[in-house]
């Protein structure tokens, strides 16, 4: 055995809904996702203002900004493959769970925020 073709080991604690690794307020609130389509203007605004607000703490720099930090990921050598690969779903959730993170880390009014989907 090789063990180079081995897939690494992923323990199934670290992608359950509430679980030890998810530091962004688990404890407070857990992640409630809705389809866009049914949230209210004021929690569509919560979504806006989120991304603002990530977009205003980079203070207009690429090495700061979060939104930036993850879209740039999905852009680079490694997105383009993956549109066509077997991890596309994995990788796009690993995505909007980092951007849903990210907004709900400003605390506040963000801290149990659930990212939208579209349907």
């Amino acid at each position: 055995d090789n063990q180079d073709d081995q897939l690494p080991f992923l323990p199934l604690d670290s992608i359950s809904p509430a679980n030890r690794y998810d530091t962004y307020y688990a404890s407070d609130c857990q992640r409630i996702r809705r389809p866009w389509n049914s949230m209210s203007t004021q929690d569509r605004q919560l979504y806006i203002d989120g991304l603002l607000e990530l977009r205003k703490r980079g203070e207009l720099k690429m090495e700061k900004d979060d939104f930036v930090a993850i879209a740039s990921v999905h852009d680079d050598h490694f997105g383009s493959v993956t549109h066509h690969d077997s991890d596309y779903m994995f990788w796009h959730g690993y995505l909007v769970w980092e951007l849903e993170s990210r907004i709900r880390n400003l605390g506040g009014r963000f801290k149990c925020f659930g990212m939208p989907y579209w349907d």
